[in-house]
């Protein structure tokens, strides 16, 4: 591999650990927020405010869902919450159920992001 291939390479692995980074401290606050404000609609509506704030400087995030215990959706930051939405067949519901099924985790909203290909 030549010098240019070897800069292309670190400057796309420095950009994508920086992405998740970013991302993961934004869901970590939210995280942090539902677990000690809860999850009613005037909390939810700081948060839909707050990720709205952060869209502007996290251009690859497409969209963050927060949803209840039970997969019913409590916000979607890009689009109007369908009727009667539920994503609990998501595996993501199934895994945490299985290594979980007692957890106090398994109590608290769950908090869901989508990151752009490209």
């Amino acid at each position: 591999m030549n010098v240019h291939g070897l800069n292309l390479t670190q400057a796309l692995a420095t950009y994508s650990e920086g992405i998740v980074r970013q991302s993961s401290l934004l869901l970590l606050g939210l995280v942090e927020r539902l677990e000690t404000e809860g999850s009613g609609p005037a909390q939810i509506e700081r948060l839909n405010t707050l990720i709205n704030g952060q869209r502007p400087l996290m251009p690859q995030l497409s969209g963050i869902t927060i949803y209840d215990n039970k997969g019913h959706w409590l916000m979607s930051s890009n689009r109007p919450i369908p009727v009667g939405a539920n994503s609990s067949d998501r595996i993501y519901f199934t895994h945490t159920a299985m290594i979980h099924p007692a957890s106090p985790s398994s109590a608290r909203p769950s908090v869901v992001a989508r990151i752009r290909n490209g």
